[in-house]
């Protein structure tokens, strides 16, 4: 099993955005959890997303009620916040359904 350093990770991301002023609340953070910091960052920008592909898989079949499910399944996330990611993965992708009413 390999071990991750979490407060190299959680320093690198912080160095990564010098100009974001970081608070007293995540400087704690980073001292007592580092791994928060570096899950938090890789949950914001995409990183180790296992279900990305299986949804968008489903998606570009055409099918988006089952890709928020699946979606759902996969995380344990809202109905609301789900078909938003959708959503934000298809415009991200190019991915269209059909004919759009003017």
């Amino acid at each position: 099993m390999v071990r991750r350093n979490y407060m190299k990770e959680a320093i690198d991301v912080l160095e990564k955005y010098p100009s974001v002023q970081h608070s007293p609340l995540v400087v704690q953070i980073l001292k007592d959890r580092p791994s928060t910091i570096v899950k938090a960052y890789e949950s914001l920008n995409g990183v180790n997303k296992p279900w990305m592909e299986v949804v968008l898989n489903v998606l570009r079949s055409g099918r988006k009620i089952e890709a928020i499910k699946q979606l759902r399944a996969l995380t344990d996330m809202g109905l609301k916040e789900a078909k938003e990611v959708v959503e934000e993965l298809q415009e991200q992708h190019g991915i269209s359904f059909g004919y759009k009413y003017p």
